[in-house]
């Protein structure tokens, strides 16, 4: 925005200037449009529409199609939306050779569903197909496009084929280095496809360019720090992956340091981070730290969940097994308290709090030897997990399959433990906690040649690592 209105400001004239603005005004895939900005698009517009008199053909057909897109009274933001995209479609038709026009008309689609473009198998849904047909021509064309490739990534990131983005995702930080959205895109790509580091290393540039970038200009408003955020949680996510536990704690740090209790009541997507230390803590067995948490508010259910979580897990671990059964008894009672889910939010929070009372509880039944509940309970958490929307990092960060091959290998059933440590590096390609809990499982049915050739895999995985492994998880 600010760039379109120092192009008016050094053109009062210029029309697609006041278009840039009403445009960059709109909603994108991460955030619908905010009902302050609605007058401000449309008076952009009607600015555009007072010198357009001398625009060329093309500029006229970009001020018309996002006319569609903005009206102080009448039609709700779903159906402008939808008749922008219409008017993108004909836009894109008319000027086929024209690269901005297709790499538009496919973000206007992909606005109608954000982050909903491909099952949970993996088939694409409405109009997914007409997104990717459209980047891949702007990209044949033009393979460097920033736009088509930054739009691409996201539609290819939960697709079957997310390898597909890669050449885009391998050039789009040298394209806008100073961008640290884009600097962070690639990442999206590299997590799917297994590459940790290349993650964490995307990731950390990004942060430290946001770091810059708000540090020297006035506030930008929540888009700018939440994207910063975004990059620290990416970060942290690959970093867990690769078994960094110091820098995956210190990262999770500065995260929750940038969450403020405000925020959350305006935005409760943000409280995924407030657990992000307790997750760290679970995820590299550090039982005594987490044992000195104090309890979260309880506004925060999430948070106050997964405390709960790890609280009965240490507590196990130490051999009190009674304070982990008063732990999940009340995590019990905290996943019964939704009585409905009102917002898409509030289904994905309770379905994380539901994985968590039944991860705890299958994990207690391993310490009463009790291996039939426990992985009865811990399939049942894998199928939560499994159903959960797409999202990167994932929504729930532990995968449930580095418990549930343990038990299975405590259970004496390691072939059945193998096939979970497989469909684990299907879902999380090339981590070494799978891949040395499959180690362990071929070993056990005497799969030496195998195990062998895993075990170079995990070493590769596991060469950025501080922690030393004895199973799949701690």
């Amino acid at each position: 925005i600010r760039a379109f209105e120092e192009a008016a400001r050094l053109d009062p004239s210029a029309a697609m200037a006041y278009w840039g603005i009403a445009l960059a005004l709109g909603p994108n895939i991460n955030a619908g449009m905010d009902k302050t900005d609605e007058r401000r698009a449309w008076e952009a517009l009607q600015k555009a529409r007072s010198y357009s008199a001398h625009v060329t053909p093309a500029e006229q057909a970009y001020l018309q199609a996002i006319s569609k897109r903005y009206s102080l009274k009448g039609p709700t933001r779903t159906a402008l939306d939808k008749a922008y995209a219409d008017a993108m479609r004909v836009l894109w038709k008319q000027f086929p050779e024209d690269p901005d026009a297709g790499a538009l008309f496919a973000e206007a689609l992909m606005d109608l569903h954000p982050w909903d473009l491909w099952t949970v198998n993996g088939k694409p849904k409405s109009e997914t197909a007409e997104i990717v047909s459209t980047l891949e021509a702007v990209l044949a064309r033009i393979p460097n496009h920033p736009g088509a490739c930054h739009y691409y990534i996201h539609a290819m990131e939960a697709s079957p084929t997310p390898e597909r983005a890669l050449p885009c995702a391998e050039q789009l930080p040298a394209l806008m280095p100073g961008a640290g959205h884009l600097v962070h895109m690639p990442a999206h790509i590299h997590m799917r496809l297994g590459h940790y580091h290349e993650a964490a290393e995307q990731n950390t540039q990004a942060a430290e360019i946001d770091r810059h970038y708000l540090a020297g200009r006035a506030s930008t408003g929540d888009e700018a720090e939440g994207y910063h955020q975004h990059n620290l949680h990416f970060l942290w996510a690959a970093l867990l992956m690769e078994g960094r536990s110091a820098e995956a704690m210190k990262v999770a740090r500065q995260l929750t340091a940038t969450v403020r209790e405000a925020d959350i009541r305006r935005d409760s997507s943000q409280e995924l981070y407030l657990p992000v230390p307790l997750w760290t803590m679970i995820r590299f067995g550090q039982w005594e730290a987490l044992l000195q948490e104090l309890p979260p508010p309880n506004t925060f259910r999430l948070k106050q969940a997964i405390w709960r979580m790890g609280r009965g897990m240490a507590l196990g671990v130490s051999g009190r097994v009674p304070g982990a059964e008063g732990e999940h008894a009340a995590l019990a009672t905290l996943a019964k308290r939704f009585a409905r889910n009102r917002t898409s939010e509030e289904k994905t929070e309770r379905a994380l709090i539901q994985i968590a009372e039944r991860l705890l509880a299958g994990e207690i039944a391993v310490h009463h030897k009790h291996y039939d509940a426990a992985i009865t309970a811990l399939r049942e958490a894998v199928t939560l997990e499994d159903a959960l929307p797409y999202s990167e990092p994932p929504f729930w960060p532990i995968p449930v399959r580095h418990y549930l091959g343990v038990v299975l290998q405590k259970a004496g059933q390691a072939q059945e433990a193998e096939t979970v440590y497989r469909a684990d590096l299907t879902k999380h390609p090339h981590n070494g906690w799978a891949e040395y809990g499959l180690i362990q499982s071929l070993r056990a049915q005497r799969k030496n040649r195998e195990a062998n050739e895993v075990e170079k895999q995990w070493k590769r995985a596991w060469a950025h690592a501080d922690v030393n492994l004895v199973a799949s998880r701690f």
